[in-house]
């Protein structure tokens, strides 16, 4: 087993960077030699800064109060002073604690926000600890910038303090830009710039802004697909994009030196991108849990829908049809009499960045009502062992094959060889076929096959194990934690919830209900039941599910 570790493991760095693109490989050997050269920590002139006049932007969770702060379920309390770098606390978490999100949320104290800004300037030198990767420097400058516009209605001026130390955190933002990732964290690098540059006087500030905008317009039209989707396929960093997409429009409009190019591309690609969101959510108006997704990070839906509309971009329009196709992001979505079906048939991301994948293709979610029945499990966490398991095929309504993953996730943010979709149908009566070769690699080369049809009193799913020779196959079915499930047989079980029953009948060689840990938050498990069917046999085979209202 040793041995096979050693050999598997070339192949699977192969099979995981062979993808990259080419400025990903050489940003990578110039922020090796960027970090070599001493940073210019001096500024000669006091910096002019400008307070952007902004229309209202969406207000941040609520996670700071007297020292307390609360990130991704976890609570840490700083007495007598924030340790930013606290060993204890997981990188993520203090990623967020850098943010300064928390400035920005609902009846803030500004003297007290201001003094921990103030602190954060003092305490953490350039280039020093979390808060100088790029990532949260990004969000940090627009955080800051948000609540200086807000500050400045009260005709209190920023403290030189703090102007000084957001022109320095541009300055090295600039030098440390993530082309090695691309992906949703550059594009948050290009709104930093741009806000800088906007708000800052110089000519430094004016190379911020105009290498924010060259970023922005490249990205824009890299990233947001034809059908509106965000090209990580991933609701939830769709809807921290569209966010950001919004408040580039908004800083144009109130500072902006006339930038119609960019405005105009801005606000086409927040109109597309909102009525993706509408038309993908479930009935409660949230957001599907597919790839790396979870509740509380990004903006709720509505009031992302509330800040475009206070932005002059009218209602949104939400799509009423039996079927509502997002082929470019790869997610379907199938109504019919208070049913809910989203279905995943997409590729898992861009080959070039697949870090947020999770192993949910041909997975689907199902709502009843405003009731969520079956969903993904959730993702918990970007680190350790859970991270592996909620990224997972069986943590997903979806299929494996003789025990294997979809597609070859591993580390944190890794994939080796990986699946695609083989050709997505509509069927005649309403429903969906869509295929994948992600098991290819197997013996017999295996093919998934499924087939989801909404019916007037239920739902057939059928699963198909194409290629050749015997496979064994378990199809996944988790339920939300809040229905209720009896076993009614063999193969079958009854879920209850409210005043709904749902028979599920298990067409394999047996089924059984298992216990699993629903993640619907960063930090969050809640207990929940797993319906799996089995089956075994000689290629092609079918193993099927049938539910009845």
């Amino acid at each position: 087993m040793q041995v096979h570790s050693l050999l598997a493991s070339p192949a699977r760095y192969f099979h995981s960077v062979r993808h990259l693109k080419p400025v990903q490989v050489y940003w990578r050997g110039w922020l090796a030699l960027a970090r070599l050269r001493p940073f210019n920590a001096r500024l000669g002139e006091a910096p002019v800064f400008r307070a952007p006049v902004l229309v209202e932007p969406v207000a941040k969770h609520q996670s700071w109060h007297r020292g307390t702060f609360r990130f991704l379920n976890h609570v840490a309390r700083f007495d007598g002073g924030i340790d930013w770098n606290r060993a204890d606390l997981s990188k993520l978490w203090l990623y967020n604690l850098h943010y300064f999100d928390w400035v920005n949320q609902p009846a803030v104290d500004p003297d007290a926000a201001l003094a921990l800004m103030t602190r954060w300037a003092v305490e953490n030198p350039p280039g020093v600890g979390s808060g100088w990767e790029p990532y949260p420097l990004s969000l940090r400058i627009v955080n800051w910038l948000k609540f200086f516009a807000d500050h400045a209605k009260t005709g209190q001026a920023v403290p030189d303090g703090l102007t000084e130390s957001l022109y320095l955190q541009a300055r090295y933002l600039a030098r440390h830009l993530e082309y090695h990732l691309l992906g949703n964290h550059l594009f948050k690098n290009g709104v930093a710039l741009l806000f800088a540059g906007a708000c800052c006087e110089g000519p430094e500030a004016e190379r911020w802004y105009h290498c924010g905008r060259e970023i922005l317009l490249e990205q824009l039209a890299e990233q947001i697909l034809p059908d509106g989707g965000h090209f990580e396929r991933s609701v939830m960093y769709h809807a921290i994009t569209l966010e950001d997409v919004l408040d580039c429009l908004n800083l144009l409009r109130s500072t902006g030196p006339g930038d119609d190019v960019l405005a105009v591309r801005l606000a086409d690609s927040a109109w597309a991108m909102r009525q993706f969101l509408a038309d993908v959510l479930h009935p409660d108006g949230e957001i599907p849990l597919f790839n790396d997704a979870a509740f509380g990070i990004a903006p709720k839906p509505v009031d992302l829908f509330a800040y475009a509309a206070r932005l002059g971009l009218g209602d949104v329009q939400t799509a009423r049809g039996a079927l509502v196709a997002k082929p470019d992001f790869g997610l379907w979505v199938l109504r019919h009499r208070g049913a809910t079906l989203l279905v995943d048939a997409g590729a898992i991301g861009p080959d070039y960045l697949p870090g947020h994948a999770h192993c949910d293709t041909l997975s689907f979610e199902l709502s009843l009502g405003s009731d969520r029945w079956f969903v993904n499990a959730g993702t918990f966490t970007y680190t350790g062992e859970d991270r592996a398991r909620y990224r997972g095929t069986a943590a997903h309504n979806t299929l494996t094959i003789d025990g294997a993953e979809q597609h070859e996730i591993w580390a944190s943010f890794r994939v080796a060889r990986r699946g695609y979709p083989e050709r997505v149908e509509l069927l005649d009566d309403g429903g969906i076929r869509a295929a994948h070769g992600g098991y290819r690699r197997l013996p017999g080369s295996p093919v998934h096959e499924r087939e989801l049809r909404l019916l007037d009193h239920g739902i057939e799913v059928r699963d198909t194990v194409k290629g050749r020779g015997r496979h064994t196959a378990a199809s996944f079915l988790h339920l939300h934690p809040d229905v209720a499930v009896e076993r009614a047989g063999p193969r079958a079980v009854v879920c209850r919830l409210a005043a709904r029953q749902l028979r599920v009948l298990v067409d394999g060689d047996e089924a059984e209900v298992l216990p699993y840990d629903y993640a619907p938050e960063f930090g969050l498990k809640r207990p929940a039941q797993c319906l799996v069917g089995h089956r075994s046999g000689i290629a092609p085979f079918t193993l099927g599910m049938r539910f009845e209202f």
